[in-house]
């Protein structure tokens, strides 16, 4: 069976009218779609500012939350090419504290995950033959480190010592919880009236008369 061409294009016009859509129609949809991508835009810029509030304020959390992780007392390790030395140091919500035998220890870090920055700083009052690790007492440190696990590692320079680089592990102390008191015991006191009355095995003396 042949089919004229005449007929073939007459189909396929057909076919494709069928599937063409009315101007009306792609009015309409155009309309409709720039009503929706409004609604969406106007949707979206009325959330951003919700949105960055509750970035802000779980970055906040969790950024007090890593502090109050890493918060306690740290024995540490100093060393610079001029000498080592140990101290405890304290930390506790930002601020740095601490000291040894001759110096207190001061200053304030800030965490990001488990990376930190700090100040420390260091001042004399004690009198002793001993400085810094430095060579100098009154020093202001700018340190960097990082956090791992239950001990940090940290190192950095003093404007009062160019040139000395300056490093520091800290382990933290663990204090053991102490054991919980238990229930007292009630003493009672004894009545010594109903205790049995032991026989008693005293020989006599026998004393004799000489004449």
């Amino acid at each position: 069976m042949t089919i004229q061409p005449d007929l073939i294009a007459l189909v396929a016009g057909g076919m494709h009218s069928r599937h063409r859509p009315h101007q009306s129609d792609t009015a309409s949809r155009k309309s409709h779609d720039r009503l929706c991508g409004s609604l969406t835009l106007a949707t979206t810029r009325s959330r951003s500012p919700v949105a960055c509030n509750v970035a802000r304020r779980q970055r906040r959390v969790s950024v007090s939350m890593a502090v109050m992780q890493r918060d306690g007392q740290y024995a540490a390790w100093f060393r610079t090419p001029r000498g080592e030395g140990t101290g405890i140091v304290q930390l506790a919500n930002g601020r740095i504290s601490g000291g040894d035998a001759m110096f207190t220890y001061g200053g304030t870090y800030q965490l990001d995950e488990d990376r930190f920055t700090a100040v420390r700083t260091t001042h004399r009052y004690a009198d002793g033959p001993f400085t810094t690790v430095f060579g100098c007492d009154e020093v202001e440190a700018e340190l960097t480190g990082t956090f791992n696990g239950n001990r940090a590692v940290c190192s950095g320079t003093a404007k009062q010592a160019p040139g000395v680089l300056f490093e520091a592990t800290l382990f933290l102390q663990q204090h053991e919880p102490e054991p919980v008191p238990g229930p007292r015991a009630k003493t009672t006191r004894a009545d010594l009236a109903r205790l049995p009355k032991l026989p008693d095995r005293r020989t006599p003396v026998v004393t004799r008369r000489f004449s």
